[in-house]
């Protein structure tokens, strides 16, 4: 753990067990997203369900859930390799949290619910039914 200052630390999270990795990022207010090649961004998404905000990379596949938390203000998208933004991205962050922190916790809370929701498993069951009744539908229809 490294203080950065009064009330701010920088805990890694690598190393650690699953259930350390989920009670840190549940106690935790940010989630930095050095992972750039990422599939799906599954640590985005688990960082955002835990309801933390997000600074980071995309990653590629976290496009989408990034988008979803930059709607409501708790995800900041910095530019692979600008390792500056991360600074930046913490700082507008703060100012946010400073000016109205009810409405912040209330916006993570939001995202948090809507993350839980849409990659859920019964939303993934939905899907995956929803995709082979459509293949079905098609190789039917060819005969």
């Amino acid at each position: 753990m490294h203080k950065l200052s009064k009330y701010c630390y920088l805990v890694p999270i690598a190393n650690n067990n699953q259930n350390d990795v989920a009670s840190l990022m549940k106690s935790s207010l940010v989630f930095f997203a050095f992972g750039h090649p990422e599939g799906f961004g599954l640590p985005i998404a688990e960082s955002l369900a835990c309801g933390c905000a997000v600074i980071g990379y995309t990653g590629l596949g976290g496009r989408e859930i990034f988008n979803l938390a930059s709607h409501h203000s708790v995800a900041y998208e910095v530019p692979f390799g600008y390792l500056y933004g991360f600074i930046k991205a913490l700082e507008s962050f703060h100012v946010n949290l400073q000016q109205n922190p009810e409405l912040m916790l209330s916006k993570l809370k939001i995202v948090s619910s809507d993350i839980r929701l849409r990659y859920s498993q019964h939303a993934m069951r939905l899907s995956a039914r929803s995709i082979l009744a459509l293949v079905d539908h098609q190789l039917n229809s060819k005969h």
